[in-house]
């Protein structure tokens, strides 16, 4: 969905995302430690569970449609597209293991799919009402304006008042139908403070372009 909207390859958006993930994993981790501690959790000993290198042997086979995804999101394949090769990947996957997919079960699995998609469906659909009334009736500008204006020019800021936004949009929507969302309405906001840093620091520095001082001139 980044990719898409931002139109800016995925692997740069990795790049972009991987210390905010990491960031994100650990504070989960931290917090289940916390609670855990509080509550006196004991730890489970279970001698039958199989160990990691184990669990690789048996089921390496299920890490190569995620390799697939990736590899076709970076190499510049649409999300649908790329969805659609992981699909297809999976079911070759399963072929590498003691239990492969046969006709059968690989109709099971696309109906369940489907059946699992339609709450999502749903709310893709509402997510997209929403941005057709923002965009229709300008509440994306307003709110654009008001965050600006709320702000002071600040791009932290903004920045602040945006991550606020996205917390409290996070607790009803989904998170892609959340970034859509948040993507439509605040998206003005950040781009109008950073093209007028980028335009001050052009007129500080000298090295407007002659087009644009012969606009300013007039």
């Amino acid at each position: 969905i980044m990719a898409s909207y931002t139109q800016v390859s995925y692997l740069t958006i990795i790049g972009v995302a991987a210390l905010p993930a990491l960031l994100y994993f650990l504070s989960v981790a931290m917090f289940v430690r916390i609670e855990a501690k509080r509550s006196n959790a004991q730890q489970l000993e279970d001698p039958d569970a199989p160990g990691i290198v184990e669990v690789l042997k048996k089921g390496w086979h299920f890490l190569l449609p995620l390799i697939v995804l990736v590899w076709a999101l970076i190499y510049g394949f649409t999300p649908t597209y790329a969805a659609g090769i992981a699909i297809a990947s999976v079911i070759v996957a399963s072929w590498l293991s003691k239990q492969p997919m046969t006709p059968k079960t690989i109709v099971e699995a696309l109906v369940q799919g489907t059946r699992n998609m339609i709450t999502t469906g749903i709310l893709l659909i509402t997510v997209g009402l929403i941005i057709n009334v923002v965009s229709t009736t300008g509440i994306g500008n307003i709110f654009s304006l008001m965050i600006t204006d709320w702000a002071g020019g600040s791009l932290l800021v903004t920045i602040v008042l945006i991550a606020i936004a996205s917390l409290i949009l996070g607790m009803g929507l989904p998170v892609t139908a959340s970034y859509i969302v948040l993507a439509t309405l605040s998206a003005p906001a950040l781009y109008n403070l950073m093209a007028h840093a980028q335009l001050v620091d052009l007129l500080v520095a000298g090295d407007l372009p002659q087009q644009a001082k012969a606009v300013f001139m007039l």
